[in-house]
């Protein structure tokens, strides 16, 4: 016996499923000797397909920055490299948020989520993106402190020195001019 079908199937192009279907009035089975149809002595049960487009993975790392204390916020460089993979012709990516900043001393991630674009459609859902964030670090500011001294005769009394200032010596000066040593 020969099988006859005419397939007119789901047709898709963005990543995800759809249950492959035909015409089943249009099936026949033919005994290929005789070519008569021997549709009626077959009950047919039909199993669909699937037709699935997985999402076109790309590897996405993103820049690290260091910076001393300054008392100003630093963030990421609006800027990252794919690592993976590649994107299709015509399409282009674009950083829709970045949440990098950073201000006192420690460390965050430089994150940054894509928009993968194609003209002016959004097509970020075709696209599993894997990211490597990058580091920005702020270092604690190098200072010397120099704390007041005094040479006293005994006298019988208590005494205190309580200044304390900047070092000429120190290598750096306060990070702000409202910042003061107390």
């Amino acid at each position: 016996a020969c099988l006859s079908a005419t397939l007119t199937g789901v047709s898709i192009t963005d990543a995800g499923t759809a249950v492959n279907t035909f015409d089943r009035s249009l099936t026949r089975i033919f005994d290929q000797y005789t070519k008569e149809d021997v549709s009626r002595y077959y009950d047919v049960t039909y199993s669909e397909g699937i037709l699935e487009i997985q999402p076109r993975s790309i590897a996405v790392t993103t820049p690290s920055g260091e910076w001393m204390y300054d008392a100003r916020e630093h963030y990421g460089e609006s800027a990252f490299t794919i690592t993976e993979g590649n994107l299709l012709a015509g399409h282009t990516a674009e950083i829709a948020s970045a949440d990098g900043a950073i201000l006192n001393a420690g460390t965050v991630k430089n994150r940054i989520t894509l928009r993968i674009m194609y003209d002016e459609w959004d097509v970020t859902h075709n696209y599993k993106i894997n990211y490597a964030y990058g580091t920005l670090r702020v270092t604690k500011r190098p200072i010397t402190v120099r704390i007041g001294s005094a040479t006293l005769t005994y006298d019988g009394y208590a005494h205190t020195v309580s200044s304390v200032e900047l070092s000429p010596d120190s290598p750096y000066s306060l990070a702000s001019p409202r910042h003061s040593l107390r």
